[in-house]
């Protein structure tokens, strides 16, 4: 099944549910429909839950993504957007950790987080426990 996305605006953030497996083209149309929901719901907060992504995901398809989301991320800095702070929640397993990945976008501007701890993941955007409602 390929990438499938649905954006939501929640209280004191976006949250972005995926399922299906990784496909480059897919997966940027979600993050492009992610930072038009970010203005359209004056949201700065993001939490993609990536754990219905099926794997495996090639780590030159995954680091090509990154550097696809931190260019678009700067885009919309330049067009006088706020910048956002991106919360990923993957499985267990299933994605290597993204320390490498996160140095990288906050380099450029882009606040970038992966865990597969939900509570870790509310915490990094400066949501208590009680957002997790749901997940």
């Amino acid at each position: 099944m390929p990438l499938g996305y649905a954006v939501e605006s929640r209280k004191g953030y976006l949250y972005v549910l995926t399922a299906g497996s990784f496909e480059m083209n897919s997966a940027k149309r979600m993050f492009l429909a992610m930072l038009e929901a970010s203005v359209e719901q004056n949201q700065q907060n993001v939490l993609i839950d990536l754990r219905g992504l099926k794997g495996p995901v090639r780590e030159a398809d995954r680091l090509a993504y990154i550097d696809f989301c931190a260019q678009q991320h700067a885009r919309h800095i330049l067009d006088r957007h706020k910048p956002l702070w991106i919360s990923c929640l993957r499985a267990p397993g299933l994605l290597p950790e993204a320390s490498g990945e996160a140095a990288v976008a906050e380099t450029r501007d882009f606040y970038f987080r992966s865990t597969s701890d939900i509570e870790e993941a509310l915490d990094w955007l400066d949501l208590g426990a009680d957002f997790a409602g749901g997940l």
